[in-house]
């Protein structure tokens, strides 16, 4: 007798950047050894997060209209809800996860890894001293998240001053270049991997991005308005130790939606610090 083929369909992942790394990717990557065969959606340049585990004729592309992102949720992207019936219509055996009925409370619990495996995006490169997120958008109300452009600016004269090296990652619609540095936004994630894993440090609000460095074990320099995504940061999901700087202040930062930027001092000092590798 035939042995039945068993699928795993992973619908559009349609949230944050940060989460699909730290709490989808790994998740679909355990779970995608229990199926013969694995097909995943995810937007487009993003092959990189599954491409491991998933035959490349099995990724399939969809890009979200609406990037008013928060965690796992995209509640103005409607259209992802039924995507697997177009695409499972023909298949048997096969098993559907949506990442929008998926409950994903347990990032901060002690199972998180367990239910999780990981691998390095430890690339060969050309790397730069110093990697900056310049986290510049309104998205969900929280520009106050965002790093001004002017401290930004302070902190780039103060590192060219030092002879450093400095670049600026991320998406051009969602973070800002400064003037002085090296322009690698819209960077494929492959291509940034491979720059990351060559640098030295990044620097910059906590955001996607910094996340994803961590995944390719670039030492961090971070600030957060909310003390509990610093300790996610460096402890939570953080699954190959990699150091981090963080910088968070109160919750009522966060709570009122005021913005909390460590002076541009603080941040060279931080940052000269992981450079050397006196972080502890």
């Amino acid at each position: 007798m035939n042995k039945k083929i068993t699928t795993l369909f992973a619908s559009p992942w349609i949230g944050e950047f940060g989460w699909e790394l730290m709490c989808w990717s790994g998740f679909l990557r355990r779970l995608s050894k229990q199926y013969d065969r694995m097909i995943v959606v995810c937007r487009t340049g993003h092959d990189l997060l599954y491409q491991d585990f998933v035959d490349i004729n099995d990724i399939i592309h969809y890009d979200p209209k609406c990037e008013e992102t928060n965690m796992w949720m995209n509640e103005k992207e409607p259209n992802h809800f039924n995507f697997h019936q177009y695409y499972t219509s023909n298949l048997q055996n096969v098993t559907v996860i949506q990442n929008n009925k998926y409950q994903m409370l347990w990032w901060l619990s002690e199972k998180w890894n367990a239910r999780q495996d990981f691998i390095p995006f430890d690339f060969q490169g050309v790397g730069f001293d110093v990697l900056l997120i310049v986290r510049d958008t309104a998205k969900c109300n929280t520009a106050y998240r965002n790093w001004p452009h002017i401290h930004a600016t302070q902190f780039v004269n103060r590192m060219t001053e030092q002879g450093l090296i400095v670049a600026c990652i991320g998406k051009s619609d969602s973070a800002a270049h400064i003037q002085g540095t090296v322009d690698l936004r819209d960077l494929p994630l492959n291509k940034l991997a491979q720059v990351m894993a060559a640098s030295r440090v990044i620097v910059g609000p906590q955001s996607g991005p910094i996340h994803f460095a961590t995944l390719c074990k670039l030492p961090q320099v971070c600030w957060q308005t909310k003390p509990e995504h610093a300790s996610r940061t460096k402890l939570c999901w953080n699954p190959f130790n990699v150091p981090v700087i963080t910088m968070p202040n109160n919750i009522s930062y966060w709570k009122n939606r005021v913005m909390w930027l460590p002076s541009v001092q603080v941040i060279v000092d931080a940052t000269l610090k992981m450079i050397k590798g006196d972080y502890k």
